[in-house]
């Protein structure tokens, strides 16, 4: 069995632990309290975690983050779309991102970008070496009206019972990198709730850089590095003041994973 079919059986058994039969999450109760929203009008739901046909045989990178307004409640993995052929500008940029990471870019390319404009040297399979999923696995719409822009209308609730899942990704994915796609993660405060992603048998500390966090595995020893991005929603990114710093975390983040070769 090669490492894409047992995370996929894995997968399997962890959603069908969480997800009843009609799609629904088993904290949907919990969640939906205050919430003046019903289930089949107003709910998005989004189990297809995105894992590259190639995942494991390069540094292995899970982006959490991206949104999906659509409806879908299949258990098996899809690809990751390929950057040559997604429109979408914030899922272009992350390119830059799983380049440094895959050692696909040297370190003068990183502080070379701009926000804009980046060429991977493997632009056409690129898209098959990472991860994605987002944190919240379904979220309220503001409107039920499916042609206009909905929004996310999320609580407390919600964040704490997503993150339980997404800590089980993290689990059977076993990434080398994770890269949180929200503002809160590249703040000084954020270490608590990063935290929630690793079980108790990690031990997550922030770096000397300020949204770069190290997990290692009390047992086994095994690293993973933590970088703080930004949302999709979030359209200053390209600005210097936030480019810089996430810069410097790529590079720190890439000399961490390369060191000694």
């Amino acid at each position: 069995m090669n490492e894409l079919n047992s995370i996929e059986m894995k997968l399997k058994d962890m959603y069908d632990e969480h997800f009843c039969c009609d799609g629904r999450c088993k904290c949907f109760n919990d969640c939906s309290k205050k919430m003046d929203f019903d289930y089949e009008s107003s709910i998005i739901c989004n189990r297809n975690l995105k894992v590259g046909k190639y995942y494991g045989e390069k540094t292995k990178v899970l982006f959490i983050g991206k949104e999906n307004t659509h409806r879908s409640e299949s258990l098996t993995p899809v690809e990751p779309e390929s950057f040559l052929t997604q429109k979408n500008q914030h899922y272009k940029r992350t390119k830059f991102m799983l380049s440094a990471f895959l050692d696909e870019c040297n370190e003068a390319d990183i502080n070379n970008y701009d926000g804009y404009n980046f060429t991977s040297s493997n632009e056409d399979t690129l898209h098959k070496y990472f991860a994605l999923t987002n944190h919240y696995h379904c979220a309220y719409k503001k409107t039920v009206d499916a042609n206009k822009y909905h929004g996310i209308k999320s609580n407390n609730n919600m964040w704490y019972n997503c993150v339980e899942i997404v800590r089980k990704e993290i689990e059977i994915l076993e990434p080398d990198v994770v890269v949180i796609q929200s503002g809160w993660s590249a703040k000084e405060k954020a270490l608590k709730d990063i935290r929630n992603y690793f079980s108790e048998n990690w031990d997550v500390k922030q770096d000397k850089l300020v949204g770069l966090y190290k997990a290692e595995n009390k047992e086994s020893g095994r690293v993973c590095y933590v970088i703080g991005s930004y949302h999709p929603s979030f359209h200053c990114w390209h600005k210097e003041k936030y480019l810089g710093l996430l810069k410097e975390r790529i590079i720190e983040t890439r000399n961490m994973l390369y060191q000694g070769e």
